[in-house]
């Protein structure tokens, strides 16, 4: 990783290599994501138990001892049960600086009370009827952030999580210059995009910062900046997307 020092740049060359191998990349790695959205926390879905098998997205440790539960029926995701006695799990999650929502449904039984932490950044549930959604908002300077999830009492009653979430609300964008064009200001994505689309723009910002220090804001979302525009996806138009007719699936076209 470079040092985040605002006057580093990078080829145009390199740069449009790198956001092919990004695209290329999440095409082919797709199909062994759990998660139907792109994962910013790692199984955050739960269906990968715990102890079954090494996977880079099974990353919660601590909690011991924790329960696994299968879904409870078509539609739903599999959930934890931390009974009495339980302590809290944890994940270490590296993000891009910003603003971003940490959410997780809690079913927390009589006398209980669930904590959800992000950061410093702490959110408490007591009793529920049912599963209820909590979220809690936290910065990120760049510096890994821990998430954890447990009881705010764990000799008390017992709690159950699923279905964990992090979303970026803002990003802390910046133009990402380039040594021989313009810079690149902002990265658009369809009104409507996929799971693979919005993975894609994450993975430019991420790596575009760990480049230089900056991301490029995703417009809509972020401060965007004038240079060049990366389109993602559906995004693309005119000749770029007239050049992928008639092409396989996973097909690419770069145009400068």
């Amino acid at each position: 990783r470079l040092p985040q020092d605002r006057s580093v740049k990078v080829s145009s060359y390199l740069f449009r290599v790198f956001a092919l191998c990004v695209l290329v990349g999440f095409a082919c790695a797709s199909s062994v994501l759990a998660d139907e959205r792109f994962p910013l926390v790692r199984n955050g879905d739960f269906r990968l138990r715990q102890g079954i098998r090494p996977d880079f997205r099974q990353s919660w440790r601590g909690g011991r001892p924790i329960k696994f539960q299968e879904a409870e029926g078509p539609g739903t995701l599999p959930s934890i049960l931390m009974d009495r006695g339980a302590g809290a799990i944890q994940q270490d999650l590296e993000l891009i600086p910003g603003e971003y929502e940490l959410s997780v449904g809690v079913n927390v039984s009589p006398m209980g009370t669930a904590r959800v932490r992000a950061g410093k950044a702490v959110a408490e549930q007591a009793e529920t009827d049912g599963w209820k959604r909590v979220s809690v908002r936290f910065a990120c300077d760049g510096k890994p952030v821990r998430i954890t999830l447990g009881a705010a009492r764990p000799a008390k009653e017992a709690v159950r999580f699923r279905d964990v979430r992090v979303e970026a609300v803002k990003l802390a964008a910046g133009p990402v210059s380039v040594a021989d064009a313009q810079p690149i200001g902002r990265i658009l994505l369809p009104a409507d995009p996929e799971p693979a689309e919005a993975y894609a723009a994450w993975e430019l910002q991420r790596f575009g910062w760990r480049m230089t220090g900056r991301a490029p804001g995703l417009a809509g979302r972020d401060e965007v900046f004038p240079g060049r525009t990366i389109f993602i996806g559906r995004a693309a138009k005119g000749a770029a997307v007239k050049a992928l007719k008639g092409l396989k699936d996973e097909s690419y076209v770069v145009a400068a």
